[in-house]
């Protein structure tokens, strides 16, 4: 009974725009009447204009509810009214889904169409084009998971901007994905932590989590060995570099903070590589016989001088060049 006065005391409260739930919280609190009022008291003649643009482009009732419900969520997170929704507002949502669920954003893609038949978003513009604007900054990676604290949020752009000259993109982005996160995001959720020195009982929690991937709503699921030293060799690389910069730099001094990865941590880290290595070349061995049944028959040979038909009965011999 309680519970049940919770929730709807919670409901009202997020449709009120007082609490901006994360998109997180949405996907495990599975809100599907949160949506369907969402649309009664924020902004209904827009919403009713999407249900008829959805009709207009002959949509199945389950993609119309997975566009709907996309652009119900997105409402919902940022406190804005469906009419007032901005590219970059979608845009977060397809960070969100990919940096946490690890998979594209379902429906995201019909309700940036629906939008634009209804005159938000441009004609002109598209999702495609605006995933590839292009590489984004070390500010704009960071803010996409949202840091609480200002000030580790400043250490960490600081840090990536010191790190992006030396790396390709891709790597960069699964830097900022390990750094930020697997692990501030993960660290700063518990309460009291408002600095990068972490206390020895929450950095143990910690590595005991980063062994599992959360995924919300879909309970969890156990790391590969490969990603888990990845993260713990990362972090362990975030603080030492800053302990070695600060030498050089007085103003990182104030972050030349303990790891809270040790070396014991990673020790396994070498014999893993080398262990995948071997794997890797016994795979290459047990396939190399059979290279020739995956090569196709070649294509018959092109038909000789006495079976090719002539090009043309003229016997004219053709100019010479000069040059």
């Amino acid at each position: 009974m309680v519970r049940q006065e919770n929730l709807r005391g919670l409901l009202g409260l997020m449709l009120l725009r007082v609490v901006l739930p994360s998109y997180s919280f949405l996907a495990s609190y599975r809100a599907n009447r949160l949506y369907e009022l969402i649309r009664q008291v924020s902004g209904p003649g827009t919403w009713q204009r999407l249900t008829e643009a959805a009709h207009a482009r002959k949509l199945s009732p389950k993609h119309e509810m997975q566009a709907l419900s996309v652009l119900g969520k997105i409402a919902v997170h940022t406190g804005r009214d469906v009419g007032d929704l901005e590219p970059d507002d979608l845009l977060g949502y397809f960070s969100w889904s990919r940096s946490i669920m690890n998979r594209s954003a379902v429906g995201l893609h019909l309700a940036w169409q629906l939008l634009q038949d209804v005159g938000v978003i441009e004609a002109s513009a598209t999702l495609r084009g605006a995933l590839l604007g292009g590489q984004r900054t070390p500010v704009e990676l960071v803010d996409a998971y949202q840091v609480r604290l200002t000030t580790v949020r400043a250490v960490l752009v600081r840090y990536l901007e010191e790190r992006r000259p030396q790396m390709d993109y891709v790597s960069f982005c699964d830097l900022t994905s390990n750094l930020v996160g697997s692990f501030w995001k993960d660290v700063e959720t518990h309460p009291g932590i408002d600095t990068l020195q972490l206390p020895r009982e929450v950095a143990a929690a910690w590595r005991e989590r980063m062994r599992h991937t959360r995924r919300d709503g879909l309970g969890s699921r156990d790391r590969q060995d490969g990603e888990s030293f990845a993260i713990l060799s990362r972090v362990r690389s975030f603080y030492l570099h800053m302990q070695q910069w600060a030498v050089e730099d007085p103003s990182w001094a104030p972050y030349a903070l303990p790891s809270p990865v040790s070396r014991k941590d990673i020790q396994g880290l070498h014999k893993f590589y080398r262990a995948q290595q071997a794997r890797t070349h016994q795979r290459i061995r047990e396939r190399v016989p059979h290279v020739q049944v995956l090569i196709p028959t070649p294509p018959p040979a092109w038909p000789t001088c006495a079976t090719r038909p002539p090009c043309s009965t003229s016997t004219t011999t053709p100019p010479r060049l000069h040059g």
